[in-house]
């Protein structure tokens, strides 16, 4: 029925659907109503988001057409998306009413509706183009009610699409026409593109459609980068910036601005800049114009212009010195001319290129000519410079040497190129002929200086041939004699002095024994008469003998050298006579030490001379091949006497062949005392082997021979000496009575290691030394971590040693120490051992568990004994403390006012904090007001991103102080205890500085300051621990200026700052209260507190009687005595059981007891089973002691005692029926660890028994022997 009608809603069918799911009905009439309904809830919900949504115009008509289908009543919904339909379809209709044509294309929802889309555009756009209709109108019109259909409709799509077109292509036209900025051209190219994107076209359709003016402004841009890319160097290019610098002329630059003006765009910098520049250039070169046709310079493109040359100023005013004057001031030119360019006309030119921002080729050449006239101007100034005031030539001011001379041919060039200057150079060419005259005129005069030297140099030759003879002579029998008797007169330092004026003196005393690193010529005559110093022996100017008068040839020689060497260099031009006086300067100088050498030939036995006797020869050599290969026929040498030249070289070379050869002839005897040199090294200074005293005294007479003086036979004398006084110092120590120490022998051993003799002496005493050293290097090994040291081997080495001839103090003494018991396990000194800084006594490294790398970083280490005495001391000055308290009025009034006064610090310190405080809110508010910083107004932007925050501290963050402050109130203690230092304190000794966070931890929960801790710091290391790991600081705001927030972050931080003060302040007040309230109470019971410490001090710190003593002593277990008991009793009684002082004497009596157990324990070598007891008495114990280092220590020790004696007991198991033996090395090396451990054990007998039985098991347990 129902499918028959179709009157029925969804309500209706939803209705018989949960009917028959009720009853379970399978019917096919249910089946189809389920099919029915489930298919009009699905086209329900496809309406549902149609209507919600924006669908195609297409889906829209087949929803539609579905429901229509649908036996099912959904008139509502379908009346809804019919009138969508509608309003879309009409919308469409009017669209092909407005574009002419478009009557017979496809509707958007047809398939045909793709082929027609790029017809659809071209209608579109058709109807645009017609501006003198109402069409376009119509469609914006229509594009806008459009947009508010509920309806996807592509042909409102298109009709958008056409319409961005159509404004896109409006601008583009605009810009085109207006030469818009090229960056937006290219944006707007960018727009077109996306607009572009939206077209969904076919592929072989894309190229079809363009955008209007899109192919125009695509032509602007590329014309555009064209031309950036092709001018980039000279757009981005500047002068000032040496990586973007180039060049550019005047033409390009006109041609670079001509393209720019084609392109119908604004550029922007760079035609800004090109405009500018080429502005620029051509103002300048209007300005200078005239110039580049005086100069000769051509620019392209001004072919018509007519020459200006006569605008240029021709004359010029002076200019300061170093630039051309007017009429001295260098140009270039082709040829020489009447007119001349002003030279200060040519800089300004130049000087005013340099403001343009690139480098213009005209203004470069221009530069060129002006460098080309200064360098010619400067290289005049050189060669002719001005005089002075008083007519000379001088340097400059500020000129530290003089530059480099020039030469001849410089001076002729510059004379032959003054003519071709621009500018007028009379004056520079004056003096440049004025200095040609002098060096010519000089020149002339040379030549009569060089005649007298060659002169001189004949005379000195014939004069030494005259006092030597031949050259090839100089080694015969007289010559020999007179050598050797001067070498005895040097071995005897004694001065000699030759007949004549006494103007010459012997100076060989500074040969050899001087120990310079060269020969030295002390009074080597020079050019002017006098005496220098030069390398090579001393030479007076009568140095060979001759008699008074006779040398002043070789004196005048000298002179006359010197002088005209001295008027060559006085010459401003460098000339080939100037190189003949350096020539001759240094063959005088050569002949000068050639005279040394020869009248001391001494000096040539010392070692260090020989390289430079030979060298000298060398450079003889060099000079004689320099005089073969002179030439001064070239131009520029002297012409008027030929033969003057062949002369003067002859003269000096023959004089320097002749000293050579002399020379020669003294190198030859050098060489045979080389020989012999050689001898005496290779004997005493061979290690291998030694050499007894007659060979050495056989070596020093063959040397006699040789002068005295030199250096080997010197030296071989000084070793015979020693040697013989060593023998001498050996042999009477050998047979003294008295006893050789190891230092003394190895001191005379050293000495004859150093002679490298052989004798007798020697032999006695390096067997005894090697002996020594023999029996130390055992007493070393027994030293060694591995070895050990038996006490009966340690005798025996004594007692060896008391044999030896070399005596060793100090192993012996350290052999007695090693006999001696050290340590808790009281062995002998063995291994590496670490003393205690306290006691002075040594320990075991491996006994207290240290290794050397542990050892080495400790700077201070205190034994067990003395930690556990300290802990001793500690507890009695405690329990001395509290007795003396109660018992003393003053000590009561004293330590109250001590407790009182530290409180009242605190207070007085927070109320300066606070009023500090308050006075920096007020300072800080009043300078933002200031600033115009309203409070009250909380004008505060939002807070910025968040950033990590930084490490809260007090310092930088108010809420981690108070949270700091509130931590610390929670951690002090109601009742505060008296530090340790207030305990050194009252018995004199003075309170530890510096605790560390630890000692400031305890001091502010103990409400007690520690010395050399703030406050702050106090409180930050309670707050770290004591505040939750979650807090995290607010993020930072941002404020209108930098000033005003940090004004504004100051006075945050101090206003929580002061809120953490109140707090502070409050709690110090309630522990005022409680100090009081605590006070109170102890006063309460004054009395009996009184009479309780009295009964403390008279039966247990102070008894009266010896009995009363014993009884008062702590057990013998380290339990608390019977009257400690009675006084913890009788506190119970008297109601003081649980008053802090009570506590703390009761605490003290009881470490004071179980100290003394383990002193007494530690005393000897101490059983593992005491030590166990004592560690388990302080466990289960109530009190505890200040410092626990004694018992970590201790249980350190016991920890590796404890896994040893498992190890051992695993080992020695029995095994019922087991006969196989135990592992003998095994047990041996458990025995060996027992040295480590200083502990005595209950084990070790039942291992040596089974290790003495072989390992073997007994009795049916399988288990070892019992002995």
């Amino acid at each position: 029925e129902m499918e028959s009608e179709k009157g029925d809603t969804m309500k209706q069918y939803s209705s018989l659907v949960r009917e028959a799911n009720k009853i379970d009905l399978a019917f096919p009439e249910v089946t189809a109503l389920s099919t029915v309904h489930q298919a009009a809830e699905q086209w329900t919900d496809r309406a549902t988001i149609a209507l919600r949504s924006r669908l195609s115009l297409s889906e829209l008509e087949e929803l539609v057409e579905t429901g229509n289908d649908m036996p099912v009543n959904l008139s509502d919904l379908l009346s809804k998306l019919r009138s969508r339909v509608d309003e879309a379809n009409d919308w469409i209709q009017e669209l092909k009413e407005a574009v002419p044509g478009s009557e017979t294309l496809a509707k958007s929802s047809t398939t045909e509706f793709s082929t027609d889309r790029l017809e659809w555009l071209g209608r579109i756009r058709d109807v645009f183009h017609d501006e003198g209709s109402d069409g376009s109108k119509t469609l914006l019109n229509l594009a806008s009610d459009g947009s508010r259909i509920p309806v996807d409709i592509v042909e409102l799509q298109l009709l958008q699409i056409e319409t961005d077109a159509r404004n896109w292509a409006i601008k583009a036209k605009k810009w085109t026409e207006n030469r818009g900025k090229i960056d937006d051209l290219r944006d707007h190219l960018k727009r077109g593109d996306s607009i572009r994107t939206r077209v969904k076209l076919e592929k072989n359709q894309k190229g079809r459609w363009v955008l209007d003016s899109e192919d125009e402004l695509k032509t602007i841009v590329k014309s555009a980068d064209k031309w950036y890319k092709k001018f980039r160097q000279y757009i981005e290019g500047d002068r000032r910036r040496p990586s973007t610098r180039c060049v550019v002329s005047l033409p390009l630059l006109r041609q670079i601005v001509e393209e720019l003006n084609e392109i119908p765009a604004n550029l922007g910098n760079p035609t800004t800049k090109m405009k500018r520049v080429l502005g620029q250039a051509e103002s300048w070169y209007d300005d200078h114009k005239a110039l580049f046709s005086s100069c000769g310079v051509h620019v392209e493109g001004d072919e018509g212009d007519e020459d200006n040359s006569s605008d240029v100023p021709m004359e010029s005013s002076n200019i300061s010195d170093g630039t051309p004057d007017a009429s001295d001031s260098p140009s270039k030119g082709g040829s020489s001319r009447s007119k001349k360019i002003q030279y200060d006309i040519l800089k300004e030119a130049v000087d005013s290129a340099l403001d343009l921002s690139l480098d213009l080729e005209e203004a470069l050449a221009l530069k060129k000519l002006l460098d080309d006239s200064q360098d010619w101007y400067d290289r005049a100034m050189g060669v002719a410079p001005k005089r002075n005031k008083r007519g000379s030539r001088g340097k400059k001011k500020g000129e530290t040497s003089a530059p480099e001379k020039p030469t001849l041919e410089d001076l002729l060039t510059l004379v032959k190129e003054a003519p071709d200057q621009l500018i007028d150079a009379t004056v520079a060419l004056q003096r440049l002929n004025m200095q040609l005259s002098d060096i010519q005129s000089w020149r002339l005069q040379a030549q009569c200086t060089l005649r007298d030297i060659v002169n001189a140099l004949q005379d000195l030759r014939n004069e030494r041939k005259l006092r030597l003879g031949a050259p090839e002579a100089l080694l015969s029998n007289s010559s020999i004699m007179a050598i050797k008797e001067n070498e005895k007169e040097e071995a005897g330092a004694a001065n000699t002095s030759t007949e004549g004026n006494g103007d010459s003196k012997d100076e060989s005393g500074d040969s050899a024994e001087n120990g310079t690193d060269k020969m030295d010529v002390d009074d080597a005559p020079t050019a002017n008469g006098g005496s220098q110093q030069v390398d090579g022996p001393a030479v007076e100017p009568n140095s060979i003998h001759i008699e008074n008068g006779e040398s002043a040839t070789k004196l005048g020689a000298y002179q006359l050298i010197a002088n005209f060497l001295k008027e060559a260099k006085a010459t401003g031009i460098y000339s080939v006579e100037e190189e003949i006086a350096e020539l001759l300067e240094n063959v005088s100088e050569w002949l000068s030490k050639a005279a040394g050498y020869i009248a001391h030939p001494s000096k040539l036995f010392v070692k260090k001379n020989f390289k430079e006797l030979d060298r000298f020869i060398e450079d003889g050599q060099y000079l004689l091949r320099t005089a073969e290969s002179l030439d001064y026929s070239q131009e520029g040498s002297i012409v008027d006497d030929v033969s003057l030249l062949s002369d003067l070289t002859m003269a000096w070379s023959s004089l320097v062949s002749d000293e050579k050869t002399r020379l020669e002839k003294l190198q030859f005897r050098r060489d045979q005392f080389k020989e012999w040199d050689e001898k005496v090294k290779e004997v005493i200074e061979e290690e291998e082997k030694r050499l007894s005293l007659d060979v050495l005294r056989d070596l020093l007479k063959q040397g006699t021979i040789f002068p005295q003086g030199a250096e080997a036979v010197k030296k071989l004398a000084e070793i015979v000496d020693k040697a013989n006084a060593w023998a001498e110092e050996a042999e009477a120590l050998i047979n003294s009575s008295e006893v050789i120490t190891l230092e003394k022998a190895k001191e005379i051993i050293d000495k004859g290691d150093a002679l490298n003799i052989v004798c007798q002496e020697y032999r006695t005493l390096r067997n005894a030394l090697r002996q020594a050293r023999g029996w130390a290097l055992r007493v070393k090994k027994m030293n060694n971590d591995e070895s050990q040291a038996p006490i009966n081997e340690l005798k025996e080495l004594i007692a060896e040693h008391n044999q030896f001839l070399v005596k060793m103090p100090e192993q012996v003494e350290q052999l007695k120490e090693m006999l001696c018991g050290y340590c808790l396990c009281r062995r002998p000194y063995d291994g590496f051992m670490v003393g205690c800084d306290s006691c002075e006594e040594w320990y075991h490294g491996p006994c207290v568990g240290l290794t050397e790398q542990q050892a080495e970083k400790c700077d201070k280490y205190v034994c067990i004994r003395c930690s556990a005495l300290k802990q001793y001391e500690m507890c009695a000055d405690k329990a001395l403390f509290v007795v003396k308290k109660w018992t003393s009025p003053k000590d009561l009034q004293k330590a109250r006012a001590s407790e009182n006064q530290r409180h009242q610090r605190k207070i007085r310190e927070k109320k300066r904090e606070q009023e500090k405080l308050t006075t920096t809110i007020e300072k800080v508010s009043q300078e933002l007001k200031d600033l115009g910083w309203d409070e009250g107004a909380k004008n505060v932007p939002p807070p910025a991103a968040a950033q990590v925050p930084p490490t809260p501290t007090a310092a930088n963050d108010p809420a981690f102080a108070a949270a700091a402050a509130d931590a610390a109130f929670e951690a002090a203690a109601p009742v505060p205890a008296p530090s340790a230092a207030e305990v050194q304190q009252v018995n004199g000794v003075p309170p530890i500085a510096g605790g560390g966070e630890a000692s400031n931890v305890a001091a502010v929960v103990a409400d007690v300051p520690v010395a050399g801790a703030t406050a702050q710091s106090q409180v930050e290391s309670i707050a770290v621990a004591a505040l939750p790991v979650s807090v995290a600081p607010t993020a930072g705001v941002e404020v209108e200026s930098p000033a005003i927030k940090e004004l504004r972050e100051k006075l945050e931080k101090t206003r929580e700052s002061l809120k953490s003060g109140e707090r502070r302040m409050e709690h110090l007040k309630k522990i005022s209260e409680e100090i009081k309230a605590k006070e109170a109470r102890e006063d309460s019971l004054k009395g009996f507190l009184r009479h309780w410490c009295i009964l403390v001090r008279l039966s247990v710190l102070i008894p009266a009687t010896e009995e009363e003593a014993k009884a008062g002593r702590p057990q013998v277990n380290g339990c608390i005595s019977l009257p400690m008991v009675a006084m913890s009793q009788e506190a119970t009684k008297l109601g003081i059981s649980e008053l802090r002082d009570v506590k703390e004497l009761m605490n003290a009596l009881s470490g004071m007891s179980w100290t003394l157990r383990v002193l007494s324990v530690l005393a000897k070598k101490p059983s593992i089973i005491d030590i166990k007891q004592c560690i388990d008495l302080y466990e289960k114990g109530t009190f505890r002691l200040p410092e626990e280092k004694c018992v970590r220590m201790i249980k350190s020790i016991l920890y590796r005692a404890k896994q040893w004696q498992e190890r051992a007991t695993r080992a020695l198991r029995p095994i019922p029926g087991e006969t196989t033996p135990y592992d003998k090395s095994y047990l041996e090396r458990l025995l060996i660890e027992t040295k480590d451990i200083p502990f005595s054990f209950p084990e070790e007998a039942r291992l040596a028994n089974t290790i003495e039985d072989k390992g073997v098991r007994h009795c049916l347990c399988g288990g070892p022997s019992d002995g």
